[in-house]
């Protein structure tokens, strides 16, 4: 099977300073960034199938049967990252 599809995605990012109590000003390592991701993704699979069937109604032990298959497929993701 081939599939073709598409994603969509968005990231939300939050930056955050964190410091010591009594210090003045933060660092510039300081930084604490807080992200989630979204992305749904939508594909299409178009192809051909194959099974071997085993006995059956003709006289040969074994067979293959296939068929035209049309699959579709609906992901979402969902991803939090902490960077330090």
């Amino acid at each position: 099977m081939d599939y073709y599809g598409l994603t969509f995605a968005a990231d939300i990012a939050t930056r955050y300073l964190a410091k010591e109590a009594d210090a003045e000003e933060p660092a510039d390592s300081d930084v604490m960034m807080f992200a989630t991701t979204f992305a749904l993704t939508y594909a299409v699979g178009r192809g051909e199938m194959v099974r071997g069937a085993i006995g059956g109604p003709s006289d040969a032990l074994y067979q293959e049967v296939s068929s035209e298959v049309t699959a579709h497929e609906v992901m979402l993701h969902v991803g939090s990252t902490l960077m330090h």
